[in-house]
C-alpha cells in the first residue's frame, strides 16, 4: 500500500505542484497581510507577483529567481509591505533549491547572488532601516534562506544527472545494438537474394535446354520426349519454390501489399478516381486492348502512377493520361497544365524498370505552359540480357 502510494505520487506532475504551490503561498501572504490597511492594492499586488515565479522554477530557473527579486526590490517603493509577512521566505527556499538543481554553476550562482542581494535590501525596508545590526541580520538571514537550498539542489543534481547519463548511455547501446542487428540481417539477406538468384537462373537455363531437346525429339522418339518434359516440370518447380524463398527475403512481412495482386493497366481507371479525389481532374484515354505481360503490366501502370503523383504534389489542376497499343509496342503519355519541379528525379526508378524491359521513358517538356511525359515498352515484354 505504501508503495503504491508512493508511485501516485511520484507520477503526479511537477509543474502542476509548483502551480499548486504558487497559488498557496500568495494565499497565504494575502491572509497575513490583510490588516495591512494602507496602499493594499499595492500590497495585494506584491504578495501575487511575488509567489508566482514559483510556478515556473522548474522551466525557468534562473527567470524566476530575476522575476520575484525584481518584484521584492521594487514593491517597497511603491507602497508594498511584503517584509510584514513571515511567508516571504517560502519562495526564497524553493527558488534557492530549484537555482542549485536545475542550473549550472555559475548561472547558479548569479541567481543565488541576485536573490540574496534583493531579499537583503527587502529585509531593509523595516522600519528601523539604518540599524547596524538590521543590515547584519537581514544579510546573515538572506545567506541561509538563499545559500543552503541552493546547496541542497546542487547536492540533489548529482544523483540526477547521473541518472540521466546512464539512462542515455543505455538508450544508444541499444540502437547501436539494434543497428547492428539490422545490418547483420540485410547483409545476410543480400547473401541468400545472390545465391538464390544464382539457383534460379541455373534451372531456368536447365529447362530451357531440357525444353529444347524435348521439342527436337518430340516426333521421333516420345519416351525421351515425356522424361524431358517431366524434367522440365521438376525443374520448373523446384524454380518456383526458389523465387517465392527470394521474394521472402526480399519482401517486408508488414507490407499491406504483400498478398495483393500487382496492379497493371486494367487498374487505371481506379487510379484516376483516386487522383480525382485528391483535387487533380485527370483523364484517361485508351486505343487498343492489346494482351500484355504481368511484368510489362505492371510496369506501365507504375509509370502512370508516379507521373500522377508528382502532377499532385506540383499542385496541377488538370492531367491527362494517353495509351495506345500498337503491333509490338504499348505507347503512353502522361501531360499535365503546370511544371513539377524534379521530375527527372522522380521518374528516375520507373525509368529503371522501363529499362529492364527494354523500354524508356523521357521528360519531353517541363516548363510554365505543362510538363509532357512519353514512355514505350514492348507488348513481349522481354528482358534484356
Amino acid at each position: 500500500m505504501i508503495a503504491s502510494l508512493w508511485h501516485r505520487i511520484a507520477g503526479i506532475d511537477r509543474t502542476r505542484l509548483d502551480a499548486i504551490a504558487a497559488s498557496a503561498i500568495a494565499v497565504a501572504l494575502e491572509l497575513e497581510l490583510r490588516d495591512q490597511t494602507t496602499n493594499r492594492l499595492a500590497t495585494v499586488a506584491a504578495a501575487t507577483l511575488f509567489a508566482a515565479p514559483v510556478a515556473v522554477r522548474r522551466r525557468w530557473p534562473l527567470g524566476a529567481v530575476v522575476a520575484a527579486s525584481l518584484v521584492a526590490v521594487i514593491q517597497a517603493p511603491l507602497g508594498g509591505h511584503l517584509t510584514a509577512a513571515n511567508g516571504i521566505i517560502l519562495p526564497a527556499l524553493l527558488l534557492g533549491y530549484g537555482a542549485g538543481a536545475w542550473l549550472g554553476l555559475p548561472r547558479g550562482l548569479a541567481a543565488i547572488a541576485i536573490g540574496s542581494s534583493a531579499f537583503a535590501m527587502l529585509t531593509l525596508t523595516t522600519p528601523d532601516p539604518d540599524s547596524a545590526s538590521a543590515a547584519v541580520g537581514g544579510g546573515v538571514l538572506a545567506a541561509v534562506l538563499w545559500v543552503g537550498p541552493w546547496l541542497l539542489g546542487r547536492l540533489a543534481r548529482e544523483p540526477s544527472r547521473r541518472a540521466d547519463a546512464f539512462r542515455e548511455l543505455a538508450e544508444q547501446t541499444a540502437a547501436e545494438v539494434e543497428t547492428r542487428r539490422l545490418a547483420a540481417v540485410a547483409e545476410e539477406q543480400a547473401l541468400i537474394g545472390r545465391e538464390l538468384q544464382d539457383i534460379i537462373a541455373h534451372s531456368v537455363s536447365a529447362m530451357t535446354v531440357q525444353a529444347g531437346g524435348a521439342r527436337q525429339l518430340l516426333r521421333t522418339d516420345p519416351e525421351r520426349t515425356r522424361e524431358a518434359i517431366l524434367s522440365v516440370e521438376g525443374a520448373g518447380r523446384d524454380a518456383l519454390g526458389d523465387l517465392r524463398r527470394l521474394l521472402g527475403v526480399l519482401r517486408h512481412d508488414d507490407d499491406p501489399r504483400a498478398l495483393a495482386p500487382q496492379p497493371g493497366v486494367a487498374e487505371l481507371p481506379g487510379l484516376v478516381e483516386a487522383i480525382r479525389a485528391r483535387g487533380l481532374e485527370c483523364r484517361l484515354v485508351r486505343t487498343g486492348a492489346p494482351e500484355l505481360t504481368p511484368g510489362v503490366d505492371l510496369v506501365a501502370y507504375r509509370v502512370v502512377e508516379a507521373a500522377l503523383e508528382a502532377a499532385c504534389d506540383a499542385g496541377c489542376r488538370t492531367a491527362r493520361v494517353r495509351l495506345e497499343a500498337s503491333q509490338d509496342r504499348l505507347g503512353l503519355e502522361i501531360s499535365g497544365d503546370g511544371p513539377v519541379s524534379g521530375l527527372d528525379g522522380r521518374l528516375a526508378g520507373v525509368a529503371h524498370r522501363a529499362a529492364l524491359y527494354d523500354g524508356r521513358l523521357e521528360v519531353v517538356a517541363n516548363d510554365e505552359s505543362g510538363f509532357r511525359i512519353a514512355a514505350g515498352l514492348p507488348i513481349a515484354g522481354l528482358v534484356t540480357a
